[in-house]
């Protein structure tokens, strides 16, 4: 816009003023020009600007907020005791998350939701109630330097399926703008955020990768807890995830997870069609695809990633023998050596070295 909009306060736009705007540029430079209803319609579907619901005829341009700080909307709240967070990170030094994504992140997530949305200079805070009639909020911010987007949600205590729902859509949102609109992000990771941290509003929470969350969990089966190499206080794996009984996570002993693992590797199966029976989008799967392990351990960080789901994706995919190796009864009875047996005998090659491994768990 050219500066007749000097008037403008933290990116809010009238619309008189872009109708103003339009006519001024019409008589300076002797043409016509658009309507206003079809201009603000190209506007908003270049993800532009947005109208803001709870001010009639005016509009949010994000790319022309002043305000730089998230204090203001991101406060201590007594009543808010449930949080979950995840962070999208840049895996390459090189790589980051391009100058000019956010504003585009920002009015989507604001159409999306149709709820109320306070935004600063690289961050927005958004609300809803859910159809159980829970008040959710999230937090999306872009940090460190922009090589990282973290994404939070709070609500009231026992609100856990509420918050993990409303961070899973805002996460997907996130990666998909970061995929149409980051050049910049060549790949990238998603850390599980500390509930330590988000809880207590600290800046810069500390991120755990998928690595170091299974490891934790192989250390100590029954409280498994992970401790990040910036900090020396442990933290319940159940507590990060905010998982369920029959979440793999806890569910499955590490054993039975490297016999999957390798005969899943083994087998003709695709990955892609694992992953989809899963229920991964494709964009989080295609990084995580060399093998079973690698998908499997990304797809446990969803707080969906149950048992029964699992073996549902195991039936589609006809793994019936990784599926039978994990009913109940053979997990309770450690019967893992056995369905081991079974598996190596049918490969060839380096099975030899497989069936060895698989034997010992």
């Amino acid at each position: 816009f050219p500066i007749h909009l000097d008037n403008v306060v933290n990116g809010e736009v009238e619309k008189s003023d872009i109708e103003r705007t339009l006519r001024d540029f019409g008589r300076r430079h002797q043409t016509s020009v658009l309507d206003i209803e079809e201009a603000l319609h190209i506007l908003c579907t270049l993800e532009i600007c947005y109208p803001i619901p709870e001010k009639p005829g005016v509009y949010q341009f994000p790319a022309l907020i002043q305000k730089k700080r998230r204090e203001e909307f991101w406060k201590a709240n007594a009543d808010m005791t449930t949080y979950v967070g995840r962070r999208i990170q840049c895996l390459a030094d090189t790589d980051i998350i391009t100058p000019g994504t956010m504003p585009f992140l920002q009015t989507r997530v604001a159409v999306k939701v149709n709820s109320k949305c306070d935004v600063w200079q690289g961050g927005l805070m958004v609300n809803k109630v859910t159809d159980r009639g829970c008040y959710v909020e999230g937090l999306i911010e872009l940090s460190d330097r922009e090589k990282c987007i973290d994404i939070v949600t709070r609500g009231p205590a026992n609100s856990e399926h509420e918050c993990w729902h409303f961070l899973k859509e805002l996460l997907s949102t996130t990666e998909t703008v970061v995929e149409e609109r980051s050049p910049g992000t060549g790949s990238w990771c998603d850390l599980v955020l500390s509930r330590r941290d988000i809880a207590s509003l600290t800046e810069k929470p500390t991120g755990y990768t998928v690595e170091e969350i299974n490891e934790a969990k192989a250390a100590n089966e029954r409280r498994p807890a992970v401790t990040s190499s910036g900090s020396q206080r442990p933290e319940s794996i159940t507590d990060l995830l905010v998982v369920s009984e029959n979440h793999v996570a806890v569910s499955l002993p590490c054993n039975v997870k490297e016999v999957m693992w390798r005969f899943i590797d083994q087998s003709d199966v695709d990955l892609d069609s694992l992953a989809e029976a899963l229920g991964m989008r494709l964009a989080d799967a295609a990084f995580c695809l060399n093998s079973a392990e690698e998908l499997l351990k990304h797809w446990s960080l969803d707080v969906e990633a149950t048992l029964p789901k699992l073996l549902k994706a195991l039936q589609e995919c006809g793994l019936e023998e990784v599926l039978e190796m994990l009913t109940e009864e053979r997990i309770a009875s450690n019967e893992v050596a056995k369905a081991s047996t079974k598996i190596s005998h049918q490969s060839s090659g380096d099975s030899t070295t497989c069936k060895a491994e698989l034997n010992s768990s």
